[in-house]
């Protein structure tokens, strides 16, 4: 497999942003491919600039990450620190809410059931949960 184009990436995202340059998400990609690219200055603004508009919890993960890895090559150790811990507490909660997901979903599965190991029912449990999903 190819390594991705970062530098058509850059042009791509660069002409999405002159048409919507409201678009958060536009701009996230953009410095996402600049820390790509080691161009850690250009990357910081973009990055900065999204992550007040990102609700996204695995998102503002990712942006806090790459803003640790941009002030590292930029010497902001502080600041590198800082934006490492925030990531990781994002990294523990976005853990958290899927274990949590996971959870409710296996509950939903199991309610009113009595669990029949049997291969022959836990076939016949998947396709109904299956139906009922897709009606």
């Amino acid at each position: 497999m190819d390594p991705p184009d970062l530098e058509r990436a850059l042009e791509v995202i660069n002409q999405s942003i002159r048409i919507a340059p409201g678009v958060g998400q536009f701009r996230e990609t953009r410095g996402q491919i600049l820390t790509q690219l080691n161009r850690p200055r250009e990357a910081i603004t973009d990055l900065e600039s999204a992550l007040p508009k990102t609700t996204i919890l695995a998102t503002r993960m990712n942006i806090h990450v790459s803003l640790a890895k941009c002030y590292e090559q930029l010497g902001d150790a502080q600041l590198a620190q800082m934006h490492q811990r925030k990531g990781e507490q994002l990294r523990l909660e976005y853990q958290a809410a899927r274990g949590d997901l996971e959870e409710v979903s296996h509950s939903r599965e199991t309610r009113g059931r009595v669990k029949d190991s049997s291969p022959a029912n836990e076939h016949s449990a998947a396709f109904s949960e299956r139906s009922r999903v897709d009606r």
